[in-house]
């Protein structure tokens, strides 16, 4: 097969170089176009005009002595959300539901509970003291309000940016290369949460 390949010309040194150009050309617009598609989140000026997105990650949590961690997907439409916490094995452990006016818990156990702020609900179902309705601005890194007091910068790039709000203070210790927050710790006395965020979208 390699003789009559030869004898035709079609292994030729010439043309084996001219095949290595073209895959080595196909190859660099390939790994172009990936990397188009990984940039294309918002930079941080968007990020505090978004409404709508989706993102998923690990929280772990200290509150008043009580201590754990769930994997969680959330998904927020303007003001109205969804939030699923997983337990060990990726097992559902609650489902929050609600918008500015209502929320709704349900478990893994049935319990189903309705109240007007997810805070109470949290409280009630899980225990856990977890500001859930101002999550939906700080997990991208800008407060609830524009009025936010005490913000604290860093001028090295190591240094943590963030804003005490409603007696919270709010740290986004990481970011990825999107500018998306990737660590982002909210924490007050006797309460501390820390969210790694492992993907978004939008």
């Amino acid at each position: 097969m390699l003789r009559m390949l030869r004898k035709r010309g079609l292994l030729s040194v010439s043309n084996i170089q001219h095949a290595n150009w073209m895959c080595v050309c196909l190859l660099a617009f390939l790994t172009g176009c990936a990397t188009q598609k990984d940039a294309s989140g918002p930079d941080s000026q968007q990020l505090t005009q978004v409404t709508s997105w989706k993102a998923q990650g690990k929280l772990a949590y200290d509150v008043n002595g009580q201590r754990g961690n769930f994997s969680f997907r959330w998904i927020q439409s303007n003001r109205a959300y969804e939030i699923v916490l997983f337990g060990p094995l990726g097992i559902s452990v609650a489902t929050i539901t609600g918008n500015e006016v209502s929320a709704r818990i349900t478990t893994a156990e049935g319990l189903m509970l309705s109240a007007p702020r997810p805070e109470q609900l949290l409280q009630e179902a899980l225990g856990l003291d977890m500001p859930v309705s101002a999550m939906t601005d700080w997990l991208r890194g800008v407060p609830r309000n524009k009025g936010a007091s005490d913000k604290v910068e860093g001028s090295t790039k190591t240094a943590v940016e963030g804003f005490n709000e409603l007696g919270w203070q709010v740290e986004v210790q990481r970011r990825d290369k999107s500018m998306n927050p990737s660590r982002v710790r909210i924490s007050r006395p006797g309460a501390n949460f820390l969210v790694i965020v492992k993907g978004w979208s939008y």
